[in-house]
């Protein structure tokens, strides 16, 4: 089986991440297939773009969810990565499937949306079915009952369950685990006096505490109305991928996980390839540690990096 090599967020040295000239530059380099994020504007379209905020991405400033897809289009995704990709617009899901049939793999990924009343992963199912690359696509998540609500609503579309780096468990820790993460502001924050823990993050603590902040940011909308600690014993749980897996009440077609995973358990894939489950891995960059997956028999790497495997097929 040869492992597929799938662009994340589309080619995105070479071109503005998530927008159409990367998951076109994706293409003419020879990636097998890109990796992109949607998300829901305030007028209930889809949209592709991984920050819940458009400021690191854009000429613009605010959450997705508080623009239409009108007032979306104004900005400019383009200018932060060159004058040559000035005027590049915000790409919105059906845009992606009218460029991308030739692709061997289309994974997108469910931001978790901050309003659960919204029938968002209906929206995406009927996008999907709509585009007739279903035998493409895989939906993935971290979000378990995102990928729950989509089996059951559609089996037919494959789906993938993302899990966390230990990284994001680590973070958590410098909060009050009874804490509802919904409540969380930055004074809850608390860096230890023992600066060796924070060594463990690689950053000072301006910029852990703006990491912490980040990431709870995210997994506010994953784990809405839990506390730290019940999200932290979920991320321990995904130290055992085999039983996390195992342990869930619907079946997922992948596994996505980080590719430190490989390293740690070299039966990983296998076991995973046994119980009928695929295993994709993110988001290795360096040369030898994608070479290095490379014995693993994976499904698909995704990568910021695809030239460095498409030129070992070379």
């Amino acid at each position: 089986m040869e492992t597929l090599i799938i662009a994340h967020r589309g080619a995105n040295k070479l071109a503005p991440e998530n927008t159409l000239s990367s998951f076109k530059k994706a293409k003419e380099i020879g990636a097998d297939g890109i990796e992109t994020d949607v998300q829901l504007t305030k007028d209930g379209k889809m949209v592709l773009h991984h920050n819940y905020t458009i400021d690191a991405n854009s000429n613009g400033s605010g959450r997705i969810d508080i623009f239409s897809l009108e007032e979306l289009k104004k900005f400019d995704f383009g200018i932060c990565k060159g004058e040559e990709f000035k005027g590049e617009r915000i790409p919105t899901l059906d845009e992606l499937f009218e460029i991308a049939k030739d692709f061997k793999v289309i994974n997108i990924e469910l931001k978790a949306p901050m309003d659960k009343n919204i029938p968002y992963v209906e929206m995406v199912a009927d996008s999907v079915m709509k585009s007739g690359l279903i035998d493409k696509i895989i939906i993935s998540a971290f979000d378990k009952r995102l990928l729950r609500k989509m089996k059951k609503y559609n089996p037919k579309i494959r789906i993938g369950i993302l899990t966390w780096r230990e990284i994001s468990r680590k973070m958590l820790e410098f909060l009050p685990n009874d804490m509802i993460i919904n409540e969380v502001t930055k004074q809850d924050i608390k860096l230890p006096e023992n600066k060796s823990k924070l060594d463990e993050l690689g950053a000072n603590e301006i910029e852990i505490i703006s990491k912490i902040w980040n990431s709870v940011f995210s997994k506010t909308a994953v784990y809405n109305g839990l506390k730290i600690g019940e999200i932290i014993d979920e991320i321990e749980q995904q130290d055992d991928l085999l039983r996390y897996v195992q342990k869930l009440d619907f079946k997922v077609d992948y596994v996505h996980a980080p590719f430190e995973k490989c390293f740690e358990n070299e039966d990983l894939v296998n076991e995973m390839h046994k119980r009928g489950i695929g295993v994709n891995v993110w988001t290795p960059s360096t040369e030898d540690d994608l070479n290095a997956l490379l014995k693993y028999d994976l499904d698909g790497i995704i990568t910021n990096s695809p030239e460095i495997l498409i030129k070992s097929r070379s």
